[in-house]
């Protein structure tokens, strides 16, 4: 309210500005009030939603070697059943070992195929840096649960749907994805 504002009020000066700021105070701590419980109840509902997410595994699939090449098109070396192999262990994730001993067997896969020692520190290299289950992306270790499960084993309940999944996924697609 301004200077002027105040000099034109009726019925006293002072007394409809101390209404005024009177009322202003308590309309704002009012909405304080409210801001602070629905910013509570916002917090709460998204720890409740991150503690349900990551529970279902979805259906198996793969796209051989994610963003890299399955096969030398020259040479005709091809390593597609190995990223497919990899595949299976990123879908399903488990521990920070775990993806260890995927991505080296990756490469000593790739080595045995291709016989090039260069393309399989390449390509474990790139898993490496580049399949980190804390990365958004469809080719991150543990894709096929929920962003946000980052390292974790699998429980003998979650390793019993894993299998069952890739069984179910082995009798219902014939085609291979490597050819």
């Amino acid at each position: 309210m301004s200077e002027s504002d105040e000099n034109n009020l009726p019925y006293g000066d002072s007394l409809w500005l101390e209404v005024w700021r009177l009322s202003a105070a308590r309309s704002f701590k009012k909405h304080l009030i409210v801001f602070h419980k629905l910013s509570w109840l916002i917090l709460l509902l998204i720890l409740v939603s991150a503690c349900s997410q990551g529970r279902r595994l979805a259906d198996f699939s793969s796209d051989g070697c994610s963003l890299f090449p399955d096969r030398n098109l020259i040479t005709k070396a091809d390593w597609c059943e190995c990223c497919f192999e990899h595949d299976t262990s990123y879908w399903k994730g488990g521990s920070k070992q775990e993806r260890e001993e995927a991505d080296r067997k990756l490469q000593s896969c790739i080595l045995e195929k291709t016989g090039d020692p260069i393309l399989a520190d390449t390509v474990y290299n790139g898993v490496r840096f580049g399949g980190s289950p804390y990365f958004y992306n469809w080719y991150r270790w543990g894709y096929g649960w929920d962003y946000g499960r980052g390292y974790k084993p699998l429980s003998p309940e979650e390793q019993e749907e894993a299998q069952i999944k890739l069984e179910t996924y082995f009798k219902t697609n014939k085609d291979d994805t490597c050819r």
